[in-house]
């Protein structure tokens, strides 16, 4: 913004599209580690 490349609005654009995907990316997270909570993983056996 500083040199003049991006208008206040690319910022908040992007922004928000960060946020948006960070809270997409937590809410299927829970829903997978849901899902297969009672089953064991083969890749973290090794840590459980």
């Amino acid at each position: 913004m500083n040199l003049g490349m991006h208008y206040p609005t690319d910022v908040l654009a992007g922004a928000l599209l960060g946020a948006g995907s960070a809270y997409v990316t937590y809410q299927v997270n829970n829903w997978f580690w849901k899902k297969h909570e009672k089953k064991k993983l083969i890749g973290l056996q090794a840590y459980l």
